[in-house]
């Protein structure tokens, strides 16, 4: 199984990623690590995040292939990208991780909002809300608890 969680800079992907690993034993594939060192030499443009993107998916299919269930946790700003996922991996369910940019700016888990407002998606770059998706957790208006009860239903049944 793999999930590609999905939410603006400060939604709380890395917490429901990290709920996967611990209670259902998925192996993160967290967007900002990967950056950090993987694609070290990608840039935020458009082209740089499609690369940055590529890798993901090339990784993806390998732990894919072996058994592994995946939680890829980046933004995936826009439908296009969601649905090149798709195209590239079909059994991949999107979970969109549901916050507005005024909530994430408070929370800024990160600080990331106080030192490069510029550069996120969703103030000043590109974010589309999803077309579709498999999961919805809505992080203004649930509690994380709530959020990972409606995770487990989807994954047990």
């Amino acid at each position: 199984m793999i999930i590609w969680t999905t939410g603006i800079s400060g939604s709380g992907k890395s917490v429901y990623a990290e709920y996967l690993r611990k209670r259902h034993g998925f192996i993160i594939l967290d967007g900002d690590d990967l950056r950090a060192d993987l694609s070290k030499d990608c840039g935020f443009d458009y082209a740089s995040r499609q690369e940055h993107g590529r890798r993901i998916i090339a990784i993806s299919k390998l732990l894919i292939k072996q058994g592994v269930n995946v939680c890829v946790s980046t933004i995936l700003g826009d439908n296009k990208g969601r649905a090149w996922v798709k195209n590239e991996i079909p059994e991949s369910l999107i979970m969109w991780v549901k916050a507005s940019p005024n909530v994430c700016r408070q929370r800024d888990p990160k600080g990331i909002y106080a030192k490069n407002p510029e550069k996120l998606v969703g103030t000043n770059s590109l974010w589309e809300d999803p077309n579709s998706c498999d999961i919805l957790l809505d992080t203004e208006s649930k509690t994380i608890q709530q959020n990972c009860k409606e995770i487990d239903r989807f994954i047990q049944a």
